[in-house]
């Protein structure tokens, strides 16, 4: 992935209107034109960023606005207060407890909203993320389409709030008081990949691709094979399913039929194995007193401390404190 144009961690809070334009207009990337309101501007803006991925937690009172774009997929859940979003000629409002798609990469938009203060977390997601999720071309991600702007039913609902709350407590400290302790790579890739995985189908994203009959053709062992070996060389390195279907020369889709077929397994399944066994060498390897953790360990295979333990645990039949501690 390229670098990302999102800003880094900040805190913001001003009641100027020429102030909160420019703000806003840095943060975002696009020209950002405030418009008229009954009440006084006024604005708190926090940004906790993570490579390609950020969480904005923004409180605000008459606010009203229209962006051009910006280049990024956002997702704005709503806490509290009340917005109304216009873009493509029409006009939705959205109450406390609604998720809903605030912006596409390519795509205008403009807002306004109700209740004193207003206040909302806006997930914001870099293009090249999405790109190197999906597999698709640069424009393919700038002209991307959602089929609806809401998730598609309680239980897509459930699973964006789940991966959003896993990503927060990880690598998206959503407090201006959190702790910048900066994550390991690894762990901050597999969660930017997650999220992004995640929004694309909780909103039947059209870069979600259809199956091809040619693809399980491509299943063969060849393409395995070249699978097995990208991932084998380089599980210190990011990687996902897009960057994997590339290394074996098929389509994602292909390459997740090959594993299916062969191995009883997805591609990912077999990544975190493949990292798994690395983190245990890495905890047999260690000396005492050297300062190897089990969390450092895990973070720095791109796993979470908790679930590494029960994924450990089920692998080796005992508790990787153990391991460490041998």
């Amino acid at each position: 992935m390229q670098t990302a144009a999102i800003g880094p961690r900040a805190t913001f809070s001003t009641g100027d209107p020429d102030e909160m334009a420019a703000f806003l207009t840095r943060s975002y990337g696009t020209t950002v034109r405030l418009g008229r309101t009954r009440e006084p501007h006024r604005l708190s803006h926090h940004r906790a960023a993570a490579g390609h991925v950020a969480l904005d937690t923004v409180r605000s009172s008459g606010f009203a606005a229209d962006a051009g774009p910006t280049g990024h997929l956002v997702v704005v859940v709503v806490d509290t207060g009340s917005i109304t979003r216009r873009t493509g000629g029409r006009s939705r409002d959205y109450g406390p407890g609604d998720v809903f798609v605030a912006a596409r990469p390519s795509g205008d938009v403009a807002a306004e909203w109700r209740g004193s203060p207003a206040a909302i977390r806006a997930l914001v997601l870099d293009a090249a993320l999405v790109a190197a999720v999906t597999g698709a071309a640069p424009e393919q991600v700038a002209t991307m389409a959602v089929d609806t702007d809401r998730p598609a039913g309680a239980a897509a609902a459930r699973r964006f709030h789940q991966a959003l709350a896993f990503a927060t407590t990880t690598v998206l400290h959503d407090e201006p008081a959190a702790p910048r302790t900066a994550a390991p790579p690894l762990l901050v890739d597999a969660v930017a990949r997650t999220l992004a995985a995640t929004v694309l189908t909780v909103f039947d994203s059209s870069l979600v691709p259809a199956h091809r009959t040619a693809d399980a053709a491509d299943a063969r062992p060849e393409t395995l094979r070249r699978a097995v070996a990208y991932i084998e060389s380089g599980p210190h390195l990011p990687m996902g399913l897009a960057d994997i279907a590339r290394a074996a020369y098929v389509t994602p889709r292909a390459v997740q039929l090959a594993f299916r077929k062969h191995l009883d397994c997805t591609p990912l399944e077999y990544l975190r194995r493949v990292r798994l066994a690395a983190a245990h060498q890495e905890l047999v390897d260690a000396e005492p007193g050297d300062g190897t953790t089990v969390t450092a360990v895990a973070q720095h295979w791109g796993m979470d401390g908790g679930r590494f333990g029960q994924t450990y645990r089920a692998a080796y039949g005992v508790p990787p404190s153990r391991t460490l501690g041998d």
